[in-house]
């Protein structure tokens, strides 16, 4: 695979990260309007803890999965007895956690046991869910024209399906049966890749302690919302706080998709280039993405600050009005988490130390839950969103640490320089539009973005910083072939 396969794979993640964005801008504002505060907590809050389950069945089959054979991708009978040794694992350990959720729902479900009945779809469909296989082979066309697919029915039947409060649990039930299906469709391709192998030559056991060690990195963009929502929902015992969060850790986790779409095309690659021992170029790869990584980051945490009194009430409707604060704190948190999740993917994990990996986050866990404890008590939804803006910071200081030999702050601090005082200066455009406004306005905040952008477009490009410049170049090189 050539510099041209990462482009195209890049470009087409991209465009299907942007379709994530785009597409909760039509489902999330009726969403929240026909399910109130109250049924979003409710989804929220069954959904986490149904994920907790999905996560410990999978126990880092997929990030290890995918390592395994983009290492021996080009051995087809090892990655075919590798792909098989791994689905094996995960379908014994899905069956376990299976039997154990069926177990939490008859002892603790109380009156959301059917919500937390049909997750039970969801759970059992993890088993079938082999993406990994083929981003090791960096062949994203296929996972993406599913996950497309999916997401769209999914909106389509949230249209049909729901028209009240009342259409939340035959929501789930759809949506938990598309998945499943979803995750079917990849199997259709699967002949064209594998050979056959003997169950003789089958061995699971070295992959459980294994993927193991992948379990904690993988999950550690996911882990601490997933912490937050039962731990929100157990403390305060109110839903309506679990569906604050919800809403307020969904714009973040759609601006994050953006963010984080390099790392998950270059996850294979990097993992080639370490199994070959080819340090520098690892190094400048790493350099490039983290120069990409913040020059997205830094200017979409400042929108999300500079629009969210005007659009967030105006948006989701209603009774949602201590979202705005939430996210004023969730923004926080994607410096530090597109910090880590690129570190993660693109050279802790591809370099075989996820053992490692998974200390640093167990411990920022154990620091999230912590704080939990004390500051949800507290300040409920807003001391959950607090913890993981802390927890996930430390995770980006260790990681930086252990990665010093391909990074270091000095570089970060370059890469943001330009882009932080351009960034402050969009801040400042955006707000002295906002001030003539006094309440929730979607066409003021269009015009809060129009003109946030055009000024640190402007700065970016005053102050010549590399990345502008070097997009620059390119576009100019573009027009030069037409």
């Amino acid at each position: 695979m050539n510099d041209k396969t990462i482009k195209r794979n890049y470009l087409l993640n991209t465009i299907y990260q942007v379709f994530s964005i785009v597409l909760p801008v039509v489902t999330m504002p009726y969403e929240s309007r026909k399910f109130s505060a109250y049924g979003v907590g409710i989804r929220s809050y069954t959904t986490s803890v149904m994920t907790i389950f999905m996560l410990l069945a999978a126990l880092g089959c997929s990030a290890y999965g995918e390592r395994e054979i983009a290492r021996k991708r080009k051995n087809r009978r090892e990655y075919s007895r590798a792909f098989w040794e791994i689905e094996i694992t995960n379908l014994l350990l899905t069956a376990i956690m299976v039997v154990i959720y069926i177990l939490y729902i008859a002892i603790f479900g109380g009156s959301l046991k059917a919500y937390y009945g049909v997750l039970t779809i969801a759970l059992i469909g993890n088993v079938f869910q082999i993406s990994w296989f083929y981003t090791a082979f960096e062949e994203f066309d296929l996972v993406i024209i599913k996950n497309t697919a999916v997401r769209l029915i999914d909106a389509v039947l949230l249209f049909v399906i729901v028209k009240n409060s009342k259409g939340l649990l035959p929501y789930m039930v759809a949506v938990a049966v598309v998945g499943l299906f979803g995750n079917l469709f990849l199997w259709i391709s699967l002949k064209k890749y594998l050979v056959r192998v003997k169950i003789s030559d089958i061995y699971i056991g070295v992959h459980i302690r294994k993927s193991l060690s992948y379990f904690i990195p993988v999950v550690a963009t996911t882990l601490y919302t997933i912490i937050d929502k039962a731990m929100i929902g157990g403390i305060s015992k109110s839903k309506y706080e679990n569906g604050y969060y919800e809403q307020a850790s969904g714009f973040i986790k759609m601006i994050l998709a953006l963010v984080t779409s390099m790392n998950t095309v270059m996850s294979a690659r990097m993992s080639l280039l370490f199994e070959e021992g080819k340090l520098e170029e690892i190094k400048k790869k790493l350099h490039d993405s983290l120069n990409t990584t913040l020059s997205i980051t830094i200017p979409l945490m400042v929108m999300i600050i500079g629009v969210a009194r005007l659009f967030i009430p105006k948006f989701l409707g209603p009774g949602y009005l201590p979202v705005v604060n939430l996210v004023y704190v969730f923004a926080f948190i994607l410096f530090p988490m597109a910090l880590s999740n690129a570190l993660s993917l693109q050279c802790l994990n591809p370099a075989g130390r996820a053992r490692e990996s998974s200390r640093i986050v167990i411990m920022s866990a154990v620091i999230n839950a912590a704080l939990n404890a004390i500051l949800i008590y507290f300040f409920k939804s807003m001391g959950a969103a607090i913890a993981s803006v802390i927890s996930e910071s430390f995770i980006a200081v260790v990681y930086m640490k252990k990665c010093s030999d391909f990074i270091s702050w000095k570089n970060i601090i370059d890469f943001s320089g330009k882009k932080i005082k351009a960034a402050i200066g969009m801040l400042a455009a955006m707000i002295l539009v906002g001030i003539p406004f006094r309440s929730s306005n979607i066409i003021a905040a269009i015009l809060q973005l129009i003109a946030g952008i055009m000024v640190y477009v402007f700065l970016m490009l005053k102050m010549k910083d590399e990345f502008v410049m070097n997009m620059v170049k390119k576009v100019k090189k573009q027009l030069k072939k037409l």
